[in-house]
């Protein structure tokens, strides 16, 4: 028989992977699939492009999506291509990517609220903020993480939680 917990952690999971799969497939056509869940202590960044964003509510923790820059480039080109947005300068065009980005994770977890909230989780999301290089500090040390790695034609990304409440998990 499965434990509370395990269920919880699942009930949790599933969200997040079934969101990105179908989000990323959505916006920019490009096939996901789930390559594997993880554990370990802390996370800090590969050197890529990434998203942080707390959760709130009846779960509280941190998301953090990290995308090698390639992947980042690509994905959000054709999510700019496909809103047919267009732009003169450099800058203006980085900024838009960046944009892109964030939006991309802001939708992938508002979706995975809607699941939360369908299983009987109330939480919510903060405003996602930006980050780029290797070693920033995503997730303290001494806070486990749920590491969960997909794969695409485009090259690998990974959706990295963190969960404060013992009472679900």
């Amino acid at each position: 028989m499965e434990s509370l917990q395990a269920k919880n952690r699942l009930a949790f999971l599933n969200p997040f992977i079934v969101s990105a799969i179908k989000v990323i497939r959505e916006m920019t056509r490009v096939n996901v699939v789930k390559k594997a869940v993880l554990l370990k202590r802390g996370k800090k960044s590969s050197g890529g492009v990434g998203i942080i964003l707390d959760l709130k509510g009846d779960i509280t923790g941190k998301v953090a999506y990290e995308f090698s820059r390639e992947m980042t480039m690509r994905l959000s080109s054709m999510m700019l291509r496909e809103s047919m947005i267009f732009t003169s300068s450099k800058d203006e065009y980085k900024q838009l990517l960046e944009s892109a980005i964030l939006e991309l994770a802001n939708i992938i977890s508002g979706n995975a609220t809607l699941y939360l909230e369908q299983n009987g989780f109330n939480c919510d999301i903060t405003t996602p903020q930006f980050y780029l290089g290797k070693d920033v500090d995503l997730i303290p040390f001494y806070l486990m993480t749920i590491i969960i790695e997909f794969g695409t034609e485009y090259g690998n990304f990974t959706i990295n939680l963190s969960l404060n409440n013992k009472k679900y998990f």
